[in-house]
């Protein structure tokens, strides 16, 4: 699918759906087949661009740069082929309303619920997150306006092995040896300048940097919606 058709379909997103969307998307990863419930009635908008970034093949050979151990991954950016160089990061999509009200303060956010991520009011692009952490060891996420969860992943169990370490941690201000730590808990493998490991800017560098610096960088395959039904009614209850 060339960058600019996928263009085409997510800017479009800058004003809130008549029509609320649920799905099931299933999606080949290097971990294995994810299983996605996309709910559009928590997040219209959200629900709606990952759908659009699925139908234009957003996540056909999809890396996930980032990890923060036990927390989350996030992933979006594409690699810069002929196709997306010009097309890498989308912004301005509004912001969902909140969820806390039903689901508190974190608005539910938990093991394998997708959310994007974000720098600030209507900020949203194709960057999104996947939580690793149970309930009660999420309550920072879900609190910012951009938060808001759109989908929920089914095979959570599969998701333990794209939480590792993906980087080389750092021990006494070198590399760690194998066996050799604890690591240095400030030079961590999130990215910088959190720690010192790949973030989104990585993607840029190439497929042949990646495999060779970061082997263990886990990816999509493709994703594919599989079931698709589309509701104009109002929806008061958000469970």
């Amino acid at each position: 699918c060339s960058g600019e058709a996928i263009t085409s379909s997510l800017d479009s997103f800058s004003q809130a759906p008549s029509s609320t969307t649920t799905a099931t998307v299933v999606c080949d990863t290097s971990v294995g087949t994810l299983t996605i419930d996309v709910k559009g009635h928590w997040a219209p908008l959200g629900a709606q661009r990952f759908l659009a970034m699925v139908d234009g093949g957003w996540f056909e050979n999809l890396y996930m740069p980032r990890v923060v151990r036990g927390y989350l991954t996030q992933f979006g950016p594409r690699l810069q082929t002929q196709s997306t160089k010009n097309h890498v990061h989308f912004h301005g999509m509004l912001d969902d309303p909140s969820l806390a009200k039903w689901f508190g303060k974190n608005q539910n956010i938990s093991r394998g619920t997708m959310f994007f991520a974000g720098s600030g009011h209507n900020s949203r692009g194709t960057d999104m997150c996947i939580a690793f952490c149970e309930l009660n060891h999420c309550v920072s996420l879900g609190t910012e306006p951009w938060e808001t969860p759109f989908a929920v992943i089914r095979e959570v169990d599969r998701l333990k092995e794209i939480d590792q370490r993906i980087c080389t941690p750092i021990c006494k201000g070198h590399p760690c040896a194998a066996g050799e730590g604890p690591p240095d808990e400030k030079k961590n493998c999130d990215m910088p300048p959190f720690g010192i490991g790949p973030g989104p800017g990585t993607i840029h560098k190439g497929e042949e940097f990646i495999k060779s610096n970061y082997p263990k960088m886990q990816k999509f395959h493709k994703c594919e919606v599989s079931w698709r039904n589309e509701e104009h009614e109002h929806h008061q209850d958000k469970q």
